[in-house]
Parts: C-alpha cells; sequence; structure tokens
C-alpha cells in the first residue's frame, strides 16, 4: 500500500517539473500571457493543496515508525485513503473549471493511468481546443484512443518495433505456440532481478515451441544495449522509442513494468503478470499436456 503513496508523490513531482520546464523552454514573446498565467494556475492549485498536503506530510512520517501494530496501520491506511481522495477531487475540480490552463492537462496527463480512461475522457471533452492540442493533449488523446487493458482470454495485439540490430520486426511473425512478451527497462531493477531465472526457462522450453520477446522502454539506445549485454539476453529484444507514452505501451495497458504476458497457441493470453517459477510449471503442464494429445 505505502508503494502506491510513493507512486502518486511521483506523479505529483512529474506534474510539477513538466510545469516548470515547459514555462522555461517557451521564450517566445507572444507567449509571455501564457506563460504567466500558468504560473498563476500554479500557485492557484497548490494554495488549494496546502492542506492535503500538510496531511500527506503528516501521514508519511507516522507510516515511517517502526513500532505501528496492525490496527494503526490499518488506520492510517484509512486516512491516507481518504487524503487521497480528497486531493484528486481538487484536482479534476481544477481541470474542470481551467479549461484553458496548461496546468490542466499538466494535471490530467499525469494522473491518466490512476484515473483510467473512461474519467480521463470525461474530464478531456473539457478542456479547450488549444489545450487538447498541445503537446501533453496529444498524448492524452493518445491514450484515450489506444488503451486497452487486455486480460486473460483476450487476443494479443500486434505490432511493429526496432530489435537490437536495427531491424524492423513484427510482432505476428515471431510467436511460437508459447509467447512470453515482457515489458521492461534498463533501469527497473526488479526486471532485471528477474532475468537469471526467466532466462533458464527459456533454454529449458526453447526448443519445445516456446520463446521471450522482450520490450524495452528505454529511450536511450545505449543504456537499453548495454543492459542486454550484461544480462546476456538471449531472446528477441525489441526497443519502443517513444518510451513509456507510445501506442504499444497503451495497447498492452503498461503503467508499471515489469509486466508480462504469455500468449498460447491461439494467439489470446493465458497468463498475465507470471512469475519465472510459475512460468516453468505451467509450460511444464502444457507442453506434457500436448505431447500427450499428439500421442
Amino acid at each position: 500500500m505505502i508503494r502506491k503513496q510513493i507512486f502518486l508523490l511521483l506523479i505529483l513531482t512529474l506534474i510539477f517539473v513538466s510545469c516548470k520546464e515547459q514555462s522555461n523552454t517557451q521564450e517566445d514573446p507572444k507567449d509571455k500571457l501564457t506563460i504567466s498565467n500558468e504560473k498563476i494556475d500554479r500557485k492557484k492549485l497548490d494554495e488549494k493543496l496546502v492542506e492535503t498536503n500538510k496531511t500527506w506530510d503528516s501521514l508519511s512520517n507516522q507510516m515511517r515508525s517502526k513500532e505501528l501494530n496492525k490496527f494503526q496501520e490499518d488506520s492510517l491506511q484509512r486516512l491516507f485513503n481518504d487524503n487521497k481522495k480528497q486531493q484528486e477531487t481538487i484536482f479534476k475540480d481544477f481541470i474542470l473549471k481551467n479549461p484553458n490552463s496548461l496546468v490542466s492537462i499538466e494535471t490530467l496527463n499525469g494522473f491518466k493511468f490512476s484515473w483510467g480512461k473512461d474519467i480521463t475522457k470525461k474530464l478531456f471533452k473539457s478542456l479547450s481546443p488549444a489545450i487538447k492540442s498541445s503537446d501533453k493533449g496529444e498524448i492524452v488523446q493518445e491514450y484515450i484512443k489506444y488503451y486497452r487493458n487486455p486480460e486473460i482470454s483476450d487476443k494479443y495485439s500486434d505490432f511493429i518495433l526496432p530489435n537490437s540490430k536495427g531491424d524492423t520486426i513484427r510482432i505476428s511473425n515471431n510467436l511460437n505456440d508459447y509467447t512470453l512478451l515482457e515489458f521492461w527497462a534498463s533501469w527497473c531493477s526488479g526486471c532485471r532481478k528477474e532475468h537469471p531465472e526467466l532466462i533458464k526457462v527459456f533454454e529449458k522450453y526453447k526448443d519445445r515451441n516456446f520463446t521471450v520477446i522482450s520490450i524495452s522502454s528505454d529511450t536511450n539506445d545505449e543504456n537499453w544495449l548495454n543492459a542486454i549485454e550484461k544480462d546476456n539476453l538471449p531472446w528477441i529484444n525489441l526497443r519502443d522509442p517513444n518510451g513509456r507514452e507510445s501506442i504499444v505501451q497503451y495497447q498492452y495497458g503498461i503503467h508499471v513494468i515489469p509486466t508480462n504476458f504469455l500468449i498460447g497457441p491461439n494467439k489470446e493470453i493465458i497468463a498475465k503478470n507470471i512469475e519465472p517459477k510459475e512460468l516453468d510449471k505451467l509450460l511444464k503442464e502444457e507442453l506434457s499436456e500436448t505431447a500427450h494429445n499428439i500421442g
């Protein structure tokens, strides 16, 4: 639960930094009014968040205590959730009342995964044409258009991305009977911790109609290639040059990594976010059953 609070805090930080960077990079004199309004809007939003931010800090300090019992932890978590709802209400209300503000679209973009497609779409409709056509507005539009959250039994979505040699690879041309799509990045320690065990599974079943295709959200080509070499990844490695804000990431509902999908013989998702040990067990059962049916 604490990870969720950290995730929301990161969102708030990214929104603030993004707005600040956009203000600093717009130097055209005709944009001065926009910059001025953005600063006013930021201040206005910050003032509305003063009390909930104080509550957030206080609860965070209490949560760090190592002497909390289960009842105290649950009580603090409920207070956290209530405070989070209050903050989100403030953000949503600000967006609705400030349709011509860059702060509104920055906020909406930062919370789109947390709020989901329906709420994001509703709030986006309230924005002015100028804000909708801004850089962040176009990102949110792509999210609304392409985002889906595929589950077990859903068909996989085909896509094309470059591999580590620079060649263009289409997923549908490289599927095996069982294919694990692994979404990761070089900076994701949790992703890379799984690689040694995943490699063992790959080596065990690679000649039995199983393969792995990794899709990295690295925007830095060198970091990605170095990670592939260091981790000795023996399967097809692809990189999405658009990083986390891409059509492929939206199609697979990727908002945290590592995330993976196991595609079966019928080109349907048969497992999601499966750990290497469970993957080994599942493949053993599936492939044994296949061999039995053939026999």
